[in-house]
């Protein structure tokens, strides 16, 4: 009932409220970052990072993608995302999210849905049970394989992240700043990563992305 009208404390890290952090991974970060998630991260897990940074999804739209929601057009592969599905789906004047696809991202999608299950590109069978995966899962992931956050973890320090104190989230907006720092116009980035124009440019722009 009071979805939306609660102010979040901020993570909680082993107990303690640290705050509303922004973190953003430097380019140095990903530089270390993305060899390790290769050769070190699960399949799963890694193409989850590979499509955050590529597409600027969200993680539960990068989870909850199923084969129907992308196809082959004229100007190429696209992810249409539905407007009922998405996080603002109670706006009147949302719209269906379309993602175009190229390069690494192109590849994992292909890929996936090729490995796909009951429509879906990312599941898991884990204990024998077939089920989705979502966003809460690789969440957890992320933060069991650091070190400074994860509580005793048993994993081994070779499959401990280099890079530490991020969250997926973080991926998303890593993947807006840089195209920031590559002169991507506002309205264009905005459109990118989903977010809704400002009201001014929404009554009066009618084109979607």
């Amino acid at each position: 009932v009071m979805h939306g009208q609660l102010r979040s404390a901020g993570k909680l890290v082993g107990g303690v409220h640290i705050g509303r952090t922004k973190r953003v991974l430097s380019e140095g970060e990903l530089r270390v970052l993305l060899p390790w998630a290769a050769s070190r991260m699960p399949q799963l897990h890694h193409d989850i990072t590979m499509l955050y940074l590529h597409t600027g999804l969200r993680g539960v739209e990068i989870t909850g993608l199923r084969v129907e929601f992308v196809g082959e057009e004229a100007d190429g592969w696209w992810i249409t995302y539905p407007a009922h599905l998405l996080k603002m789906e109670r706006d009147r004047d949302i719209v269906d999210h379309r993602v175009p696809l190229v390069g690494a991202a192109l590849d994992i999608v292909k890929r996936r849905i090729g490995q796909a299950r009951e429509g879906w590109l990312f599941w898991t069978d884990r204990g024998g049970v077939f089920r989705p995966y979502t966003q809460s899962g690789y969440a957890t992931y992320i933060y069991d394989i650091q070190p400074n956050l994860s509580y005793k973890t048993r994993r081994q320090p070779d499959a401990l992240c280099p890079v530490v104190k991020w969250s997926p989230h973080d991926l998303r907006r890593t993947a807006r700043t840089l195209l920031g720092s590559m002169d991507c116009p506002e309205e264009v980035g905005e459109a990118i990563i989903g977010h809704k124009p400002r009201e001014i440019v929404g009554a009066y722009n009618l084109h979607t992305y």
